[in-house]
C-alpha cells in the first residue's frame, strides 16, 4: 500500500497518485472502437489458444547493463527509505536530491528492490522512484532526467515481471525525450506492454514518432497492433494511411474494424469507398457502428476543408437513419450539415420539422434557436397550416420561446385548431407572448375543456390574482360542473370569504366530485357565525370522505372569534345540545377549541356510559395541545387496562414532552412516573420517544436504559445519539458519562452516517476530556513492532534494539494497515505496539474479531486485557487473562455478537486495572500481575500492545488520557 502524506507532485507530473487514464485520444473514438470488436467477435478470434507468443523486447539488442550498488550504495538507499515517507516537503526534495545525485548505481538498486504486489511490500521504494521522477522534472535537472530515464529503461528490459515493467513504463514516460523512442519501441511486441510503452511514446510527438509506429505497424502481434492503430488514429497520420487501407481488408475483425475507425479519424479519402461499403454489409447493430465511422469520417473530412464531400455524407445520413435507435446519429448529421453551410442548411432544417421522429424534429428547432436566421423563421411562421398537427404544436411552442419572436396574431388563429395538442400550444404561446394581456382572450377560453382549463388557470396563477380572480367569481355559476371543480382545485388558496355563495353552491351540488372539491374550500369563506349550521351539518355528514374537510371548516370558524371565552362557551354550548355519536364527533374537536372549560369537560366524559362518547374523550385528552392535560393522562393510564386507551394516552403525552414552554423539571418529573406505569412494548416505544424530546443528561442515562431491551436497542442508540449531538442553536450533552454512553450506543447502531456523525462528536468529547488519539485513522504514525519481551529489551544494546525494531517494523508493515479509516490485522504477524512509554492512564479501544479471533490489549507491555470469540471462552472477554494469584475473569460476559464492534474502556493507576466492556464493569480495580517476572509487580510504565494471535483483529478509535 502507497505511504500517505507524501510530497505532491506538479499538475504534469505523478503516476501512482494519477488514475490511469484512456490509453489513447478521445473516449467516444475508444468506445466505437470497442464495440466494433465486440460485434465483429474479437473475443472468437483472441482466445487463449490462439494467442501469438513474442520474443522478448530486450531480444532485439543486447541486454542493458545493470550496475550492481556497492555496500555504501546499499547502506544509503536503506538510510533513504526509512526516512520516507517525509514529514513535508522540504525534507522530501532533499531525500530524492540526494538519490538522484548518487545517480544510476541508486536507481539500479531501488529498481533490484521493485517485487510484485503480494509477494512483499514495495510501496517506499516505488514512492522513491516517483519522487526521483518529480525532482527530474523541474527545471535544472535536465542532465539527471535524461539520465534517469535511461536507468529506468534499462530495468524495464530486464525485468522478468511485467507488472513491474509496467510500473517503470509508467514511471519513465515523464521523463522520456526523443532520443528514447527507439528503446521504447523495442516493448511494443509484448502484448502486456504495447499501450504503456506506447503511452511514454506518445509523450514525445513529431515526425519522429510518426516514423517509429508507422514502421512497427506491420511488425506486431494482433493483440499489440490494435493499440498501435489507435496510437496513429490519434496522431491523424497520414504516412500511415497506406498500410491501414491494407489492413482494412483483414481477414481478421478486431483488426479489419481498428483500421478502418484509424482511417476516418485520421482521416484518409481513399477510405470512402470501404466506409461507404460497410452498412450494407452488416448486422443491425454492426450497421450503426458502421455509420457512426462514417459519420466521423464526414466530421473530420469538414475539418480538413473537404467541405463539399462532408456535406454529402452527411445528408445523405440524414436520409439513412430511420429507426428511433438512430435519433441520435441522425440529429448529429443535421448539426455537421448546419455547421458545414451554415444558411443554406434552412431547406434542411424545415424538412427536418417536418418528421415524425420527436427528437429528429427537437433537434432541428434547436438548431433554429440558436440561429435563428430571419428566412427560417419566416418560412416556419408561414407553413404552419401545412404541417401534421404535432409538429404543428412543436413549431408554435418554439415561436413563443423566441425572444423578440413572431407576433401573437400570428398564433391567436390557432387557439381554435381542431387538434386538442395544437390549442394547448397556442396557449402556452400567446401567454407567453402577451403575460397580463393574455388574461380577457384566454378566460374568454376558460368553460371550453377541463384540459384547457387546467393550463389556463395554471398559467394565470403565476400572474397577480387581480388579473383574473374577480372574472372567474362573476363567470362561476355558468361554468359547467367539471370547470367548476378544476377552478376550485387549482385556485383553493386564492379562495376566500367573498367566495362563500359560490363554494356553498357547490357544496350542496349533486355531483360528488364538485361537491367534495367545494367542501375543501369551506374553511376559507367561512367565519363565527357560521358555526351552527357547520356543526348540524358535520353531525350528519352520510359520507366520511368529507369529515375532514368539515372539521377545517369548523376549527377555523372558531378561529375567526377572537375571545377565547367566547369561543369556549359557543361550542360547549353546541355540543350540549347534542347527544350520542353527534356529541362524540363534537368532542374530539375539544382540542382545537382549547381552554380550561373544555378540557373539564372532556375529562368528565372520560367516565361516560357511552363507549362512543368515552372514546372520543380519551382521543381528545391524547389530543390536547396543552401540558396541562398530562396530569389527567397518567392518571387515565393508572386506571384503566384498556390497551387501546392506555396508548392513546401514552402517544399524547410523548406529543406533550415537545412542548418548548414546559420545563424540564416538570418533564422529567412525569416521566419519572410514567416509568413505573409502562408495561407493554408499545407504551415502552412511546415512553423512549419521551426522552428523546427532553435534552438533558438525565433523559440520556434513561435512554440508555433501554440499550439491554431485544426490541427497543437499535432504536434507543440512534436516538441516544442524537439527544447528545449538538443540533442547530443547541449545545450537545458532554462529560465523561455522555461518552461511556454514546460508546455503547455506537456498537448498536446500523447507519453509516449516524456512525460518522457520532464518531465525530466523540471524538471532540474525548478531547475536551482531555483523550488524546492514538490512531489517527490514514497511517501507522506512532505506532511501532513488537521486539522480543520487556525483558529482552532490557539487556539490548542501543545498536542491537534499533537494528531489531527495524526489522520488527518492516515486518509490522506487512500485516498490518490502515483500510477505510480501520486498523487491520491480517492474522499473519506479530503484535502492534505504542512508539511511547504510559505509566498511569485511561483507555478507549474499540474492537472486533472474526468467528474463533483471540487478542488481547497489553498495558505497560505485559498481558493482558483479554479479547476473545465467547462462543469458544463462554466467559467472555475483558479479564485479567494471565493472573495467577488474582482474579483473572471477568465478572460478566459482555461482548457484542462476533463480527461487531465491541468496546473497551481500560483505568490503570499503579498497578491495579479496571475495565469497562460496552459499559459493563467486567474487571474492578484487580491488581495486575507481572506476566514476565512474576517476582516482581507490573512495570511503573510500559509500551500498549494490540496483540497479534494469528486470527484476523480490526481497530479504530483508540483514546487514551494520562492521569500522571
Amino acid at each position: 500500500m502507497r505511504p500517505k502524506n507524501r510530497c505532491p507532485r506538479n499538475e504534469n507530473q505523478g503516476i501512482l497518485s494519477q488514475k490511469i487514464n484512456s490509453t489513447f485520444g478521445s473516449g467516444v473514438f475508444a468506445l466505437l472502437i470497442t464495440c466494433l470488436f465486440i460485434f465483429s467477435g474479437f473475443q472468437a478470434c483472441y482466445t487463449p489458444a490462439a494467442k501469438t507468443t513474442v520474443a522478448p523486447a530486450s531480444a532485439e539488442k543486447p541486454s542493458p547493463v545493470i550496475i550492481q550498488a556497492d555496500r555504501a550504495t546499499i547502506q544509503k538507499v536503506d538510510d533513504w527509505l526509512r526516512r520516507l515517507p517525509a514529514q513535508n516537503q522540504e525534507e522530501a526534495e532533499k531525500i530524492f536530491t540526494e538519490m538522484l545525485q548518487a545517480g544510476p548505481p541508486a536507481v539500479h538498486e531501488l529498481g533490484r528492490r521493485l517485487a510484485v504486489p503480494g509477494e512483499a511490500d514495495d510501496s517506499l521504494v516505488r514512492y522513491a522512484i516517483d519522487g526521483l521522477v518529480t525532482l527530474s522534472g523541474k527545471p535544472g535537472h535536465e542532465t539527471q532526467k535524461e539520465s534517469l530515464a535511461d536507468d529506468l529503461l534499462k530495468l524495464a528490459a530486464v525485468s522478468q515481471q511485467d507488472e513491474i515493467a509496467r510500473f517503470l513504463l509508467e514511471e519513465v514516460q515523464y521523463v522520456v525525450g526523443k532520443k528514447h523512442l527507439a528503446r521504447l519501441a523495442t516493448f511494443l511486441k509484448d502484448p502486456g506492454l504495447t499501450d504503456y510503452a506506447l503511452r511514454a511514446m506518445l509523450r514525445v510527438k513529431g515526425p519522429e514518432l510518426e516514423k517509429i509506429l508507422v514502421d512497427y505497424l506491420t511488425r506486431l502481434p494482433a493483440e499489440a497492433s490494435l493499440s498501435l492503430i489507435q496510437a496513429l488514429a490519434n496522431l491523424r497520420s497520414r504516412e500511415a494511411a497506406p498500410k491501414l487501407r491494407a489492413l482494412a481488408t483483414s481477414s481478421d475483425p478486431a483488426i479489419r474494424n481498428a483500421a478502418l475507425a484509424a482511417l476516418a479519424e485520421i482521416p484518409d479519402p481513399a477510405a470512402e469507398p470501404l466506409l461507404a461499403s460497410l452498412p450494407t454489409l452488416s448486422s443491425h447493430q454492426e450497421r450503426r457502428l458502421a455509420l457512426e465511422l462514417y459519420l466521423r469520417f464526414a466530421r473530420r473530412l469538414a475539418e480538413e476543408g473537404l467541405k463539399e464531400r462532408a456535406l454529402d455524407i452527411a445528408r445523405r445520413m440524414t436520409e439513412i437513419f430511420t429507426t428511433r435507435e438512430e435519433a441520435p446519429l441522425r440529429c448529429e448529421a443535421l448539426n455537421l450539415v448546419v455547421a458545414i453551410v451554415g444558411e443554406k442548411s434552412i431547406p434542411d432544417l424545415i424538412k427536418a420539422v417536418w418528421s415524425e421522429e420527436p427528437s429528429y424534429r427537437q433537434q432541428a428547432l434547436e438548431l433554429a434557436r440558436e440561429y435563428r436566421w430571419p428566412g427560417l423563421l419566416k418560412e416556419l411562421a408561414e407553413n404552419l397550416d401545412g404541417l401534421p398537427p404535432v409538429n404543428r404544436a412543436a413549431v408554435i411552442e418554439f415561436l413563443g420561446n423566441l425572444e423578440n419572436g413572431v407576433k401573437t396574431e400570428i398564433i391567436e388563429p390557432y387557439l381554435d385548431d381542431p387538434e386538442r395538442v395544437v390549442r394547448l400550444a397556442a396557449i402556452r404561446t400567446v401567454f407567453k407572448l402577451k403575460k397580463e394581456q393574455a388574461g380577457p382572450l384566454l378566460l374568454a377560453r376558460l368553460n371550453t375543456s377541463e384540459n384547457e382549463a387546467r393550463l389556463i388557470l395554471e398559467l394565470l396563477r403565476t400572474l397577480k390574482p387581480d388579473y383574473y380572480l374577480g372574472p372567474i367569481k362573476e363567470n362561476f355559476a355558468r361554468f359547467t360542473d367539471g370547470i367548476k371543480i378544476v377552478v376550485l382545485q387549482i385556485l383553493s388558496e386564492l379562495i376566500g370569504p367573498d367566495w362563500k355563495k359560490e363554494v356553498l353552491a357547490a357544496s350542496n351540488s349533486e355531483n360528488p366530485e364538485l361537491k367534495k372539491a367545494a367542501t375543501e374550500c369551506l374553511f376559507q369563506t367561512v367565519d363565527g357565525s357560521d358555526l351552527a349550521w357547520l356543526v348540524d351539518r358535520y353531525v350528519s355528514l352520510e359520507d366520511p370522505s368529507l369529515s375532514p374537510a368539515y372539521q377545517k371548516a369548523i376549527v377555523s370558524a372558531l378561529g375567526k372569534i377572537q375571545d377565547s371565552n367566547i369561543r369556549q362557551k359557543t361550542y360547549l354550548g353546541l355540543v350540549s345540545k347534542k347527544t350520542g355519536k353527534e356529541r362524540a364527533e363534537l368532542i374530539r374537536l375539544l382540542p382545537q377549541v382549547g381552554g380550561a372549560g373544555s378540557l373539564d369537560l372532556v375529562v368528565r366524559h372520560l367516565n361516560d356510559r357511552s363507549p362512543e362518547i368515552k372514546a372520543a374523550a380519551v382521543a381528545a385528552l391524547g389530543n390536547w395541545p396543552d401540558f396541562e392535560a398530562s396530569s389527567h393522562l397518567l392518571d387515565l393510564i393508572k386506571k384503566s387496562d384498556n390497551r387501546t386507551f392506555r396508548y392513546l394516552a401514552f402517544q399524547g403525552l410523548a406529543r406533550l414532552m415537545k412542548d418548548i414552554s414546559t420545563e424540564k423539571e416538570i418533564k422529567v418529573r412525569v416521566l419519572d412516573e410514567l416509568k413505573r406505569l409502562a408495561i407493554y412494548p408499545d407504551e415502552k416505544n412511546f415512553l423512549l420517544t419521551a426522552w428523546a424530546s427532553v435534552r438533558d443528561e438525565r433523559s440520556l442515562k434513561e435512554i440508555a436504559a433501554f440499550f439491554t431491551d431485544d426490541n427497543l436497542r437499535e432504536r434507543a442508540a440512534l436516538l441516544a445519539c442524537r439527544l447528545a449531538r449538538p443540533v442547530a442553536g443547541e449545545k450537545g450533552l458532554s462529560g465523561f458519562e455522555t461518552i461511556m454512553i454514546l460508546k455503547r450506543a455506537l456498537a448498536l447502531l446500523k447507519d453509516d452516517l449516524e456512525i460518522e456523525e457520532t464518531e465525530i462528536y466523540l471524538d471532540t468529547l474525548l478531547r475536551q476530556e482531555g483523550f488524546r488519539p492514538l490512531f489517527n485513522r490514514q497511517d501507522l504514525h506512532g505506532w511501532k513492532g513488537l521486539v522480543a519481551d520487556p525483558v529482552q529489551r532490557a539487556k539490548m544494546a542501543p545498536e542491537e534494539l534499533q537494528a531489531a525494531q527495524q526489522k520488527a517494523d518492516e515486518d509490522m508493515r506487512q500485516h498490518w494497515k490502515v483500510v477505510a479509516g480501520e486498523l487491520v490485522f491480517d492474522g499473519k504477524g506479530h503484535s502492534l505496539c505504542t512508539v511511547k512509554d504510559y505509566c498511569d492512564f485511561e483507555l478507549f479501544v474499540d474492537w472486533k474479531i472474526e468467528p474463533g479471533g483471540d487478542s488481547g490489549i497489553y498495558l505497560r507491555g505485559s498481558p493482558q486485557v483479554q479479547i476473545w470469540d465467547p462462543a469458544q471462552w463462554p466467559e467472555g472477554s475483558g479479564g485479567l487473562y494471565n493472573n495467577q494469584k488474582n482474579p483473572n475473569k471477568p465478572l460478566k460476559r459482555a461482548d457484542n455478537p462476533v463480527g461487531s464492534w465491541n468496546t473497551f474502556y481500560i483505568k490503570m493507576i499503579d498497578e491495579r486495572v479496571t475495565v469497562y466492556l460496552n459499559g459493563e464493569l467486567v474487571v474492578d480495580n484487580v491488581v495486575m500481575e507481572n506476566y514476565w517476572e512474576r517476582d516482581k509487580p507490573i512495570y511503573r510504565c510500559g509500551q500498549i500492545e494490540l496483540q497479534a494471535h494469528n486470527t484476523p483483529l480490526y481497530f479504530k478509535n483508540i483514546y487514551i488520557r494520562e492521569t500522571r
